[in-house]
């Protein structure tokens, strides 16, 4: 599975500090902040269902 590195949307650097408690990332280079948004979050509830539906099915997970 490919590693995700998060990017500053402003500079793109890839030296990030995540402050998890404050949902928040940091640019160590340019000092730009944003807020961390989970797939879940941003996901409608019905498109959330589905996902977990498929992950839970015997397509990707025979017995």
């Amino acid at each position: 599975m490919p590693e995700f590195t998060e990017h500053c949307p402003e500079c793109n650097s890839d030296d990030i500090v995540t402050f998890r408690k404050r949902k928040l990332n940091r640019c160590e280079d340019c000092g730009h902040e944003w807020r961390v948004v989970h797939y879940t979050e941003a996901a409608e509830p019905d498109v959330e269902d589905f996902c977990k539906a498929l992950a839970a099915s015997a397509v990707f997970w025979p017995m």
